[in-house]
């Protein structure tokens, strides 16, 4: 039995959290005894109790930020260096024979394993290089991707394109997201369009994520505007937490105005997240900060025709006229122009529905992410033995 340390930079219930739930889900447990460390309460707690999962609670703060929030940083490490020395006491009382860190947002994981010896996995879902990245280092970007490599045996990245932020080096594995396809409960979505206040009939819109800018959900909303006078009884599903509580005014105030109030619906984050894609007839994807792109994926599991920005790894997961739609750009007008071909065009969304669902069988399965998952645990496992 293999007793491993799994070090959450969040206790939320999103993407990147969501990908480690699954995995430990999933992992063997007659082999491997996964200790799940988060920075305080969530749903992720729960989630993780609920699946027999023990969680332990360690405050930790993110060692890299937004570049405009850089200055923060030197406190963060203080504090991280206080979060790695309790970790470590918790390394020495547990004796976990590894400490896998997911996402490159903390770093008291890696320092905690420098620390005691063991051998770290680093799992990291973010864009660290390049104008979308989202985390920066005060120290630039090359710092920052060579001192993840550093402290770690092996990186894991969601995407080809994440991997590029890395320099050549045996020490990464690209393990795409995985899911399954879901089965769709017609009965719910019913539930779900009429909470929207959609007649059978009325095409429903989606986009997923929080708000903040880089997720587009501003665009999305202009989209559905542009769209009102072809389809005047559209309406548009808003689902995902404010992180930015300017950005998400803004985007209700633009709900408000051309021919869209009562027709945009915000919904905060959602567990029932299957049925509310079941309702959809498109997922609306303008995401600029995506490494691999989980809301793309949901929506091709779910059946829904996916209409995603070609950037970052959206364009690893959509496959332009066969999986989705991909658009050069994510201006509201590009945005509305490829989701109305998808309404307009019936045969088009099954093509594309079918082809969603066959991708996620066939390259985008949870049963391979979890394999991968566990053959690098088991490759650094073996290499940490004396």
């Amino acid at each position: 039995m293999n007793r491993i340390l799994f070090v959450s930079h969040s206790a939320e219930l999103n993407g990147a959290e969501l990908w480690l739930l699954e995995t430990l889900r999933g992992l063997d447990r007659s082999r491997f005894e996964p200790l799940l460390v988060l920075p305080g309460p969530g749903r992720f707690e729960a989630a993780a109790r609920a699946s027999g999962i023990e969680t332990v609670s360690v405050p930790m703060v993110w060692w890299i930020t937004e570049k405009a929030r850089r200055w923060r940083q030197p406190a963060a490490w203080a504090l991280n260096g206080r979060s790695a020395a309790r970790l470590a006491g918790l390394i020495r009382k547990r004796a976990p024979g590894l400490v896998f860190s997911n996402s490159a947002a903390v770093a008291a994981g890696a320092l905690a394993a420098r620390r005691t010896g063991l051998p770290h996995v680093w799992a990291v879902h973010e864009m660290l290089v390049g104008p979308l990245a989202h985390l920066h280092h005060i120290r630039g970007e090359r710092f920052l991707t060579s001192s993840v490599l550093h402290l770690s045996r092996r990186v894991i990245v969601n995407s080809k394109f994440c991997a590029g932020a890395f320099s050549a080096s045996g020490r990464i594995a690209v393990i795409p997201n995985g899911s399954r396809p879901k089965l769709r409960d017609e009965a719910k979505a019913a539930a779900v369009r009429n909470r929207l206040g959609a007649a059978p009939g009325d095409p429903v819109l989606g986009v997923i994520g929080k708000l903040y800018a880089g997720k587009g959900q501003l665009e999305a909303v202009l989209a559905a505007g542009l769209l009102q006078a072809e389809f005047p009884w559209l309406r548009l599903a808003v689902i995902g937490e404010p992180r930015d509580a300017g950005y998400a005014d803004a985007v209700r105030a633009a709900a408000e105005t051309g021919g869209l109030r009562g027709r945009v619906v915000f919904e905060g984050w959602r567990a029932d997240l299957d049925d509310w894609l079941a309702a959809m007839d498109v997922l609306l994807v303008p995401s600029a900060v995506e490494s691999f792109g989980r809301a793309a994926l949901d929506g091709m599991a779910a059946g829904t025709p996916v209409v995603a920005f070609a950037a970052g790894g959206l364009a690893e997961i959509v496959a332009d006229g066969e999986t989705g739609l991909l658009v050069p750009d994510r201006e509201p007008a590009t945005l509305a122009a490829a989701a109305a071909r998808v309404l307009r065009d019936r045969a088009l969304a099954g093509r594309l529905a079918a082809g969603g669902r066959g991708a996620v069988e066939t390259r985008f399965s949870l049963d391979t992410q979890i394999r991968m998952v566990k053959d690098v645990l088991e490759l650094c496992l073996e290499a940490g033995r004396p």
